[in-house]
């Protein structure tokens, strides 16, 4: 995922990102870690770290197929 994030931050740094994605109406928390930069664009790779993550991970993708109706 790539995020715009008005601070500096490192490459290797771990972030969490807590987002609303369309038509969810619930916020989805997912830790992640910065794999790259450019200015204040990062880019994040998600970590599953615990149970919990994991479904908030599945989560995400169910909402993101849905939404683009592409199998991702």
């Amino acid at each position: 995922m790539a995020i715009f994030a008005g601070v500096e931050l490192r490459v290797g740094a771990i972030v969490n990102i807590e987002f609303t994605a369309a038509y969810s109406g619930q916020p989805l928390r997912v830790s992640a870690e910065v794999r790259n930069r450019n200015g204040y664009l990062y880019g994040c790779e998600f970590l599953k770290e615990t149970s919990t993550e994991q479904n908030q991970a599945a989560r995400l993708r169910q909402l993101l197929i849905a939404e683009t109706g592409s199998g991702i």
